[in-house]
C-alpha cells in the first residue's frame, strides 16, 4: 500500500493531484486544513492506493515499514509489523479504533457511491464528481456525519448532471436553518459574560459589542475577571478609553459593585479549560454578578472533531449564545455546525475580522452556505 499526502489552494485541485499520481482507484483517507510556507491557508489531502478494501488499508495503517520518500508528505508502507500509527493514531485512538473508522467511512462511501450511481443513471452523475463534493464538504470544516446527510439527501432528491452542487445547496440551507438563531439584541439591565478557551478572542468579541452597543446610545461597563493573561487588563482598558466607559477589575466588582438596569454590563473572563473543577472553581467566582447572557466564544480554527472536548467543561455555566471568531483566517466555515452539535446551541454571532476591527454580526443562511461551498469542486 502506498499513503501519500498531497497539498493545493483547495480541495478540488487536490483531489486532481491524488487522481493524476495514484489514479481512480485511490481511496482518500482524511482532508484537512493546513498552512503553507508563507502562510496562505491550504488543503491537504491523504489517500491511498491498494486495490484491497478501505478496511484492508486500515489493517496496514498499523503496521511497522512507514518510511519518507522523496516528496513532502509522501510516504511508503509495507511490512508486517505492529507500530504506532503516529498523529492519527493520536486523533482516533488505537490502530484497532483506526481500522473501524475507516470501515465505517468505507461503509458510508459506498453507501454515496451506489446512491450516486443509481440516482446518475443516464443523468451524468457520476462516483468522481460525488466523492469530490463530499470530500470538499468535509474541507469546508463540516463534520463528516453532516457532510454525509447532506449529500446523501440531496441525491435521494434527485440531483442531476449540473444540478448535483445546486441540490446539495438546497439541502444544506435547510439544514443549517436549524442551527442559526437571530441576532441577540442586547439591552440595559442585561449583564453578558463572555466565555471559553483559550486565544479564541473573547476580549475582541467583547469589544465589539460593547462598540455597537454604545454607537447605538446604550450605556455600558465593562467588566475584566481575568488576571492571567499578559496584557489582558491594558486591552480591556483600551476598550473603555475608547468608548468613554469605565472598567472594572475583579476587586472592584467583589468589594463595592451593584449591577445597574440602566447599562449593560459586558463581563471579560480568564480561559476556560475543559478540566470541569477548575470551571466549578470558576463559577464561584462569577456568582455574584449573575449573567443573564453567557456568551460562548469559539475559534474556527478548532478542528470539527475536538469541539465536544474543548466545551465539554465550559458547558456546566449553562452558555446560552454562540459566537464564532477567525472567520478572516481560514476558509473552514462549516466547523460552526459541529460548535452547534457540542453544545446544542444554535449560532448567534461570527466575528470576520482581527482584534476589535469589524463587527460581530450573523450571517444569513444563503451567506453561510455560499461560505461554505466556495471551493469550485462544490460548483457546477
Amino acid at each position: 500500500m502506498i499513503i501519500k499526502s498531497f497539498t493545493a489552494d483547495s480541495v478540488a485541485a487536490a483531489l486532481k493531484a491524488v487522481r493524476t499520481e495514484l489514479g481512480g482507484d485511490a481511496v482518500v483517507l482524511k482532508t484537512r486544513q493546513t498552512v503553507g510556507d508563507k502562510g496562505e491557508s491550504k488543503i491537504e489531502v491523504t489517500a491511498c492506493l491498494d486495490k484491497p478494501a478501505a478496511s484492508q488499508a486500515g489493517t496496514n495503517l498499523g503496521q511497522d515499514g512507514m518510511s519518507q520518500v522523496d516528496g513532502v508528505g509522501d510516504r511508503t508502507v509495507s511490512g508486517p509489523n505492529p507500530m504506532e500509527v503516529g498523529p492519527m493514531d493520536q486523533r482516533y485512538g488505537d490502530a484497532g479504533s483506526l481500522s473501524s473508522r475507516l470501515d465505517a467511512v468505507n461503509r458510508k462511501l459506498d453507501l454515496l457511491l451506489s446512491m450516486g450511481s443509481s440516482t446518475g443513471a443516464g443523468t451524468g452523475v457520476d462516483d468522481e464528481s460525488t466523492q469530490a463534493i463530499y470530500y470538499a464538504l468535509l474541507g469546508s470544516g463540516l463534520p463528516e456525519e453532516f457532510a454525509l446527510a447532506v449529500l446523501t439527501n440531496a441525491l435521494r432528491a434527485g440531483g442531476k448532471a449540473g444540478a448535483l452542487g445546486k441540490a446539495v445547496r438546497s439541502e444544506m440551507s435547510s439544514q443549517l436553518s436549524d442551527l442559526m438563531a437571530s441576532q441577540p439584541q442586547f439591552k440595559p439591565g442585561d449583564r453578558v459574560m463572555f466565555m471559553g478557551p483559550a486565544g479564541v478572542g473573547k476580549t475582541s468579541v467583547l469589544g465589539k459589542v460593547a462598540a455597537e452597543l454604545v454607537s447605538g446610545g446604550v450605556k455600558v461597563r465593562l467588566v475584566s475577571l481575568d488576571e492571567s493573561k499578559i496584557g489582558g487588563l491594558d486591552e480591556i482598558h483600551s476598550y473603555g478609553d475608547l468608548l468613554g466607559t469605565d472598567v472594572l477589575d475583579t476587586r472592584q466588582v467583589s468589594t463595592a459593585y451593584e449591577p445597574s438596569d440602566s447599562e449593560v454590563l459586558l463581563i471579560d473572563t480568564p480561559a476556560l479549560s475543559a478540566d470541569p473543577e477548575r470551571v466549578a472553581g470558576f463559577a464561584i467566582q462569577v456568582e455574584r454578578l449573575k449573567p443573564n447572557c453567557r456568551v460562548l466564544v469559539l475559534s474556527s480554527l478548532f478542528d470539527s472533531g475536538d469541539m465536544a472536548r474543548l466545551v465539554e467543561g465550559v458547558m456546566s455555566l449553562e452558555p446560552t449564545h454562540l459566537v464564532m471568531t477567525m472567520l478572516d483566517l481560514t476558509r473552514r466555515w462549516g466547523c460552526f455546525v459541529a460548535a452547534c452539535k457540542a453544545t446544542g446551541l444554535s449560532l448567534s454571532l461570527v466575528s470576520d475580522a482581527p482584534s476589535g476591527l469589524g463587527r460581530v454580526y450573523l450571517p444569513s443562511v444563503d451567506q453561510m452556505v455560499s461560505a461554505i461551498m466556495r471551493q469550485e469542486s462544490c460548483h457546477e
